[in-house]
C-alpha cells in the first residue's frame, strides 16, 4: 500500500513519475501483520483485539486498500514513505508474547583507547598493516 501525496496518483516506482527528475525515489519500509487465533500484531507490537474500535478501523482501512494513519510516515523530503505489508497467517495457534530480554549488568573489562598493544607492531599476523 502506498499513501499518495494529496492530489497525486499512487507511485509504484515507475520511471518519470515525478516532474522533477532529480527527486529521489520514494523510500520503502516493510510492516509485518500477523494474524493469530486471538487477535493480530503489527511488527513486534502487542497483541491487538480485533473487536476493539481502534483495531476495527485499522483493519477496515486495509480492507479498503487505504494505509492506516498509524503506519503513515514522511521521509526527510516530506514525501510519504511507501509501505509494504507482509501478511503472516498464524490463526491456527494462540499468540504467545516473545520472552522479555533478561537484564545482565556489564561483565567485561575496561580498555583505554590508544593504549599500548600487547602484540606489538605488526606482530598480530592479521594482515592489518605492520610489515
Amino acid at each position: 500500500l502506498v499513501e499518495p501525496a494529496a492530489g497525486a496518483p499512487a507511485a509504484h516506482g515507475a520511471a518519470g513519475a515525478s516532474a522533477d527528475d532529480s527527486t529521489p525515489e520514494l523510500r520503502t519500509r516493510s510492516v509485518r501483520l500477523t494474524f493469530w487465533r486471538d487477535g493480530f500484531t503489527v511488527d513486534d507490537g502487542p497483541l491487538r483485539d480485533p473487536k476493539s474500535d481502534e483495531s476495527k478501523r485499522f483493519l477496515q482501512s486495509l480492507e479498503h486498500k487505504v494505509l492506516p494513519p498509524e503506519l503513515r510516515q514522511l521521509d526527510e523530503h516530506g514525501r510519504p514513505v511507501r509501505v509494504e505489508i507482509q501478511l503472516a497467517d498464524h490463526r491456527h495457534r494462540a499468540y504467545e508474547p516473545p520472552p522479555k530480554p533478561r537484564f545482565s549488568p556489564f561483565g567485561g573489562e575496561g580498555r583505554t583507547l590508544g593504549g599500548a598493544a600487547g602484540a606489538g607492531a605488526g606482530g598480530s599476523g592479521d594482515g592489518c598493516g605492520g610489515g
